[in-house]
């Protein structure tokens, strides 16, 4: 009837899909209000949860001075004016020198 890789894999392929459809089944919200309220209950006073009314809040966005001022001396920088550049883009000649015998280099006939 079956062969034995093909009733290895059909058993896998339902195997696979009950699995599936379990793990969706526990996916869905629950509609129960005795749930939420007991959910509510154990995050009552927790900081962290996204319902803590009284989580502290800046109420504005950091200013462009700000954020600067934060970043300063960091090398890594995008606006640092004072960040060393190489002043010109590598030459075909130069790219192809530095790539010789990479097997990432794009003319790698191995590749």
């Amino acid at each position: 009837m079956f062969t034995k890789p093909s009733f290895i894999l059909t058993a896998a392929l339902v195997l696979s899909a009950a699995a599936g459809g379990a793990a969706r089944a526990d996916d869905k919200p629950a509609k129960d209000k005795s749930a939420n309220s007991q959910i509510d209950t154990a995050e009552e006073g927790n900081p962290h949860s996204v319902d803590y009314g009284a989580r502290p809040t800046t109420g504005k966005s950091a200013t462009t001075d700000e954020v600067e001022a934060g970043e300063q001396g960091n090398p890594h920088d995008v606006g640092d004016k004072d960040r060393a550049t190489s002043g010109k883009s590598p030459t075909s000649a130069e790219t192809d020198a530095a790539e010789k015998g990479s097997p990432a280099a794009v003319d790698n006939k191995d590749r």
